[in-house]
């Protein structure tokens, strides 16, 4: 728990003494009712370096409304009927915030997955 505390807090202490932070970028592409809430097919977000999956989704949800999060998330947990993939890899209700992002990933969400 502390490594995440440490984590967060370097995270944030750059934004709070001016200082730049490096950035990566997501590859983002929306999948059947997502692709109607966000009104976009794909988009490319650009994230601070050290971002997980779950700001990823929060970020999103700042756009594009809370809808969006409520579909994927259950808390911090991937909904069980939410398909998240991850560089062409299923990631099945796991916990958002403990994948970490990398610049290059390309990431596809859809609110729930095929029967």
């Amino acid at each position: 728990m502390e490594d995440r505390a440490q984590l967060r807090f370097n995270r944030w202490l750059p934004l709070a003494v001016g200082v730049a932070r490096a950035t990566i970028q997501v590859k983002v592409e929306f999948i059947g009712l997502l692709r109607e809430i966000t009104g976009e097919r794909q988009l490319t977000l650009d994230m601070e370096d050290g971002a997980t999956l779950r700001d990823v989704i929060g970020r999103l949800a700042i756009k594009s409304g809370k809808d969006l999060q409520t579909r994927i998330l259950e808390g911090s947990q991937i909904a069980e009927d939410a398909l998240v993939i991850l560089n062409g890899k299923s990631i099945r209700t796991t916990d958002a915030g403990s994948i970490m992002m990398k610049n290059g990933d390309s990431l596809a969400l859809a609110p729930e997955s095929a029967p």
